[in-house]
This record gives structure tokens, sequence and C-alpha cells, in this order.
């Protein structure tokens, strides 16, 4: 199901959902609502990435066929009471089954200067299951005077996995020659099991002001299991592959916070004081305890200091703790050229992230602009460290850096011109990223700059005819501290076309272009892919209540799966099929006398071309 993703592969996907509410009376109400999907996606997908340490580059070209079925089954509820005037009571709950299988066979070569240095070819199949629940039941009593309110809230959940692999690999190696064949199975289990209560107490100060004091408490007991060995059975297992590995992460997290509303001004200022134990370790194993403590401030501010003038400001900080997976010592060996282990030591991560943004319109000549700003800086960040063989294997794993830096700035500008009929709009974006990861020792430093400019024109009459033109530039820079020759340069331009024609209230035509065109100085070729979709809808009924569309997606057959990118040690460049040019006949029969359909009935059928 497609939310917005990019989607690769041929994808056949369906879905259907129920929902009920039920309200007895005012404020006290009932709903459940059931989501059901499935998808079955065929990839075939090439990749190719350029590699680096500090003394020498490679290449690596992988070609993957795969086959993968999900399912999914989604339950939500929530129940809200108020008992009186001044208590309320709310329930929600989430439950969540999928299950799933995967069939792919892969082949990667690693070169130097087109040499071959290794080879593995890899079957694999598998299946999974899952099973999520999370459940929170909050409180609410409103008192008079100073003490206006009370609230506390008591929330659980888990989240279980298993998973079963079993795969075939052939790996080459070229200098020395030799074949390794390796037939194994994995099993992996997690589980992971979470508990909080939160308390807040407010009171009401002078001139407006009121304070929040709270507390919260949470627990986090995770458990993490994986055997290997050489099917059909488990008489062959692995000893010094197999992981009992649990994590248990409780913290405390006390907090005050000072905030004011009034029609021009929203301010809130406070900070949480979050203290907490980490504890990790293999069953019969060395155990690893990690203590931290953390003052986390926050602001918000927002002054409307003019009717068609705005600006506001927010500072925030927040503490992230390492995964049971992320912690786990033990080597996967499932890739045996990328050899990935956890790291028991690991630490919490600290991020404090920043941002201004300034809004003015004008009403009366319709110009606006928006101006935003912001900034993140990472602490103890936790990224991969690795580690290149003289056979070009690598072995991975987790480690804390120093800092991590991220920045953004968005301008946009619209105002339109009367003379002309149009509409301008203009947005200029920024970006800012500087990472460090770990190869062979060394500390690389990733630095990416990116630099974005839009204009488009629309036209300002549209009773009947809408139409909006315009182009886009991205321009991004990549810089490595250890390998400065694979400093890279993107150029990607863009042109997009929209129009839309509505004779009458009976008849619409729609068509849209987008031209995309992507350039590297360190891949072969540019490549322009030109997406053009159109489409015919007809209204009919009384109130215009039933409708059938006929939309050709994709009109020239040019569409092609493709992505650059620059981080870590490495470029890449991956190439992926997808579905190509389709045609879809929809009918929409809306139940609402009003609205837009949103709440009506819809049936879609897809014939691929």
């Amino acid at each position: 199901i497609n939310f917005g993703q990019p989607i690769n592969g041929l994808v056949t996907s369906g879905a259907g959902g129920l929902n009920y509410t039920y309200e007895p009376r005012k404020n006290n109400r009932f709903n459940v609502s059931y989501l059901g999907n499935g998808t079955k996606t065929y990839l075939d997908q090439q990749t190719y990435s350029r590699n680096f340490t500090n003394n020498q580059t490679f290449e690596r070209e992988q070609n993957l066929k795969e086959t993968t079925v999900d399912r999914a089954h989604g339950l939500s509820t929530n129940y809200r009471n108020d008992l009186d005037s001044a208590k309320q009571i709310t329930f929600t709950g989430n439950f969540n089954l999928n299950s799933g299988s995967t069939n792919s066979k892969a082949a990667t070569t690693s070169m130097i200067e087109n040499l071959a240095f290794n080879r593995l070819d890899n079957n694999t199949t598998g299946n999974n299951k899952g099973f999520s629940a999370a459940t929170g039941l909050n409180f609410l009593h409103r008192f008079h005077g100073g003490w206006p309110l009370f609230k506390l809230g008591l929330e659980a959940g888990t989240n279980q996995s298993l998973s079963n692999d079993e795969w075939n690999n052939l790996t080459t190696l070229f200098n020395p020659s030799a074949n390794i064949m390796v037939n194994q199975f994995q099993k992996n289990q997690t589980i992971e099991r979470n508990y909080a209560a939160t308390g807040t107490i407010t009171r009401r100060l002078w001139r407006g002001f009121l304070v929040d004091a709270s507390l919260r408490a949470q627990l986090n007991n995770d458990q993490y299991s994986r055997t290997q060995g050489v099917p059909p059975g488990e008489n062959s297992l692995v000893d010094s592959l197999a992981v009992n590995f649990s994590r248990k992460a409780t913290a405390v997290r006390p907090g005050f916070l000072l905030k004011k509303s009034t029609d021009k001004i929203k301010f809130h200022g406070g900070f949480n004081v979050e203290a907490g134990q980490i504890q990790n370790g293999l069953i019969n194993g060395a155990g690893v305890s990690n203590s931290y403590a953390y003052v986390l401030p926050r602001l918000s501010f927002e002054n409307e200091y003019n009717t068609s003038k705005r600006i506001g400001f927010r500072y925030d900080s927040r503490v992230n703790t390492p995964s049971v997976t992320q912690l786990q010592p033990i080597v996967n060996t499932a890739n045996p050229l990328s050899l990935f282990r956890g790291n028991q030591y690991l630490k919490p991560e600290v991020s404090h992230t920043t941002g201004v943004n300034w809004m003015w319109f004008d009403q009366f000549s319709f110009t606006s602009i928006f101006a935003n700003l912001t900034g993140t800086y990472t602490k103890d960040k936790i990224n991969l460290a690795r580690t290149v063989n003289p056979n070009l294997g690598q072995e991975i794993s987790y480690v804390n850096v120093t800092d991590d830096y991220r920045g953004e700035a968005n301008f946009e500008f619209s105002t339109p011109v009367r003379k002309l009929g149009l509409n301008v709009e203009v947005a200029l974006g920024e970006t800012y990223n500087r990472g460090i990861n770990p190869v062979n020792g060394q500390n690389n430093t990733n630095t990416n700059y990116t630099h974005q400019a839009e204009l488009t024109f629309k036209n300002r009459n549209t009773d009947k005819v809408s139409v909006s033109v315009g182009g886009v530039v991205k321009y991004t820079e990549a810089q490595y501290s250890i390998q400065r020759s694979l400093n890279n340069k993107y150029y990607n331009m863009g042109y997009f076309a929209d129009a839309n024609y509505s004779p009458n209230e009976k008849w619409n035509l729609s068509f849209t272009a987008d031209v995309s065109r992507y350039q590297s100085k360190s891949f072969n070729n540019a490549v322009t892919i030109p997406l053009l979709q159109a489409e015919l809808s007809h209204y009919f009924m009384k109130a215009n209540r039933a409708s059938i569309s006929l939309k050709v997606f994709d009109i020239l057959n040019k569409n092609t799966g493709l992505q650059r990118i620059s981080e870590l040690n490495y470029l890449q460049e991956v190439r992926s099929n997808i579905i190509g040019r389709y045609a879809m006949i929809s009918f929409k029969y809306r139940l609402s006398k009003l609205g837009d359909g949103s709440g009506g009935m819809k049936i879609q059928v897809n014939n691929k071309r």
C-alpha cells in the first residue's frame, strides 16, 4: 500500500477495513477499527557502490531478484468517558499481527579497477511473523482554585517477532583462489516489553502563568535470541554463533514546565531530568551496566506581533538509548563478506534541536513569506564502524562517535502578478550534515551540502482551467576527509506541469508531467525520466454522488526506480524495476450528501498495459 514512499518492484496489493463508533451519550464514546492488507512484490534490482578506506577505493556490484509476501492485520480501539464535569477517563489499544515470506537470489562482486577480489552467490528463503500490542489508560481531574488539573497515565506494550531463514552461500575468493560453500539456517526471536507511568499536576501562578510538575517512570525489558546450524533439523547447531541476550533499561524523568498562552503569545519553557540505567548481557555471560543522567531543557515561543506577522522559536533535547539488536555482541555470519555484530558498551546518544521561523502574509496583496531555520547537534551519536579486509570483506559494528551536526534552512515567497494573471512562487532550501564513521580504525568525516531552488507559475482564474508549471534544481556536494578523491557533486533538475479542465460540473480532465534529470560526475551517465499521466472523470446521479474515472500512469513508459546517495564510506546507485505504464478505472459512490466523498465507497480496477 503506497502511503507516499517510493515503491520499487512489481507490487500486487489489497486492503480492507471496518470502522465502528458508538456514542450512547455526549462525551461517552467507544470506537473500534480494523485494517487488513497484503502485498506481493517482485524486485529486480541492480546496485553499484564505490567504497573507500583510508588507503584505497573499491567497487561493488550486486544483482538481486527477490519475491516477498507480507500480510498484516491491525485492530485499534479507544474509549472516552466523562464521568462528570471534572473527571475524564480514556483508554486506547492497538493490536497488530503480521507475517511474511521471502525468496531471493543475489550475486555480489567486489573489485579494484575492474579486477575481481571476491564474489558471493546467495540463495535465501525465509519466513517471519510478529505480534505487537500497546495500551494506554489516562485519568484527568479538573479542580477549582490554584491547582486546576491533575493527569495520570499508564502505558504497557509488547513487540514480538520470529524469523526463520535458510541460505546457500557460495563465496569465491580470487587471490588466493578459494571456493567456500555454506548451507545453514538461522532463527531469530525478539521479545520487547515496556511499561510506563506518568503523573502531571498543574499549578496556576500570577499573570496567567501556569506551571506543570511531572514525573515519569519507565521500564523496558527486551530479549533477543538466535540459533544457527545446518539444516534440515537442529542437530548440528553452531554454539559459537548462538545468542541469548537481554537488555533491561529503567529511567525516571521528573520535569518542570512553565507556560502561558494568550491570543498573541504562546510560551512554554522548562526542563526534564532523565536518570536511568541500562543493563545488558548474554545469559550465563558477563554483563554490562551503564548509568546515565542528563538535564534536558526545552523552550518554545510564538508571537503574533502583527495581524499578518508571526515569529516562533523552539528548543528541545532528548535521549535515545541503544536497542537490544544494537547491543548484542555475537557476530552474524549470514553474509560472510559483511560480518555484523553489536556493541555492549554503547552509550545513549543525546540530541539538541533548535529552530526559528518567521511568517508574513499581506491580505491585501496576497503576498506571503515564510522562513525557517533548524539545527540539530547530537552528542555520542550511534554510527556504524567498518573494517575492510585485504580480500574486501567487511566487519561492521556500532560505535559512539563524538558528535553529529545537521542543519536546514527554507525560504518561500509567493505573490500575484495581476497584469499577467499569474501567481509566482519561489522556494529555496539549504541542508547541511556532518557525520563521523570510523573506517579501518580512522575517523572519516562525511560532510554533505544540498542547495535547492524551485520556481512555480500558476494561473489566478481557475473557474474552468487551472495550470501550474515550474522547475526545480538540486545541487549536492559530498566531501570525505580520508579519501578526498571521491568528493562528489550531484546535479538533479526537474520540470513539472499540471493542468486541470472542468467545462462543467459533470466532466473533469487533468494532465500531469514531471521530468527529472539526474547527473553526477561519479556515475557513468546522466539519466532523464519523463513521467506523464492523464485522468478523465465523469460525475453523475443526484448531487454528483457517483463518478467514474479513467487514469493512465506513465504514458511514455519511462519510469525507472533510480536512487543515488552518498553516505558513510560509499557512493551508491540503485536501479529497480517498477510497474511502469498502467491504466486504472475507478468508481466512487458517496454515501453522504455533502463533502468530497471521503466517507464513501471506492472500487478500483487496475490493468497493467
